[in-house]
């Protein structure tokens, strides 16, 4: 991974943060996997540590898809400025006459 930060050029302060930050997280999560569950989920952690994997990196990268297309997306419903929702309903209320 640290290779791939330097190939892609990324901010060594940013790199070093989010590493903290994630493996800060998955060691906490696990930590408490470990108080709720026992033992028995650290075998489950440990056989499917790969499909774990995926599946989080899968599901981040869908929600960062759908935080793009919002951003990206015309103003409709609660994700235009409120003056322009305004502008919106009026030319909306208008037209319908």
């Amino acid at each position: 991974m640290t290779t791939l930060s330097g190939v892609a050029q990324v901010n060594l302060g940013l790199f070093v943060i989010s590493a903290i930050a994630t493996r800060g997280a998955r060691f906490l999560l696990l930590a408490w996997l470990l108080r709720r569950y026992g033992k028995d989920i650290r075998h489950f952690v440990e056989k499917r540590r790969g499909l774990i994997a995926m599946v989080a990196a899968g599901g981040r990268i869908v929600a960062l898809q759908i935080s793009d297309m919002l951003r990206r997306s015309e103003p409709q419903g609660l994700l235009c400025g409120l003056r322009r929702c305004q502008s919106h309903a009026f030319e909306f209320q208008h037209a319908r006459l």
